[in-house]
C-alpha cells in the first residue's frame, strides 16, 4: 500500500509540474501587447496647414505650427523629426503602427508646435512638413 500511495503522490507531482509548465509556455507565447512589434510600418500624419512663428531677436528661433489629422483611432505615439540643410528644413511627422494593426477609421485632429533646429539669420527659408511646403522669411 505504501508503494501505491507513493505512486499516486509521484503522479500528482508530475501532473502539477506538467500543468505549471503548460501555463508557463502559454504565458510566454502570449507576449506583451505593449512592446514594440517586430514588423511595423511608418504612418505619416495628414498635414493640412503649416504656419511659422519666429522670435524678434536675431539670430531668430523658429517654430512650425502644424494642423492636420490622424486618419484613424489607433493609439500610437506621434513623433516629429526635423532635419536642416542650409535654408531647407524637412519635418516628418508620423507614427509607427504594427503591420497587422486594425483601427477604426475615425479622423482625429492633430495640432503641434515644433521647434525647428538651430537659429536663423535674416533670409528666405523653405519648410516642408510631410507633404506641405511653406516658404518663410526671417526679417
Amino acid at each position: 500500500m505504501g508503494t501505491r500511495t507513493r505512486g499516486t503522490t509521484d503522479r500528482r507531482r508530475c501532473g502539477s509540474r506538467l500543468a505549471a509548465g503548460l501555463l508557463a509556455a502559454l504565458a510566454a507565447g502570449c507576449g506583451s501587447t505593449t512592446g514594440p512589434s517586430v514588423h511595423e510600418r511608418p504612418d505619416p500624419i495628414h498635414v493640412s496647414s503649416v504656419w511659422v512663428g519666429t522670435t524678434p531677436a536675431l539670430p531668430a528661433l523658429v517654430s512650425a505650427h502644424v494642423s492636420g489629422e490622424i486618419p484613424d483611432a489607433c493609439d500610437a505615439p506621434v513623433s516629429a523629426a526635423a532635419q536642416r540643410s542650409g535654408d531647407q528644413i524637412v519635418v516628418t511627422i508620423a507614427r509607427r503602427l504594427p503591420d497587422d494593426a486594425v483601427c477604426p477609421r475615425v479622423a482625429v485632429p492633430y495640432e503641434e508646435s515644433i521647434a525647428l533646429p538651430g537659429t536663423f539669420q535674416p533670409g528666405r527659408y523653405v519648410l516642408r512638413v510631410n507633404d506641405v511646403e511653406s516658404v518663410f522669411t526671417v526679417p
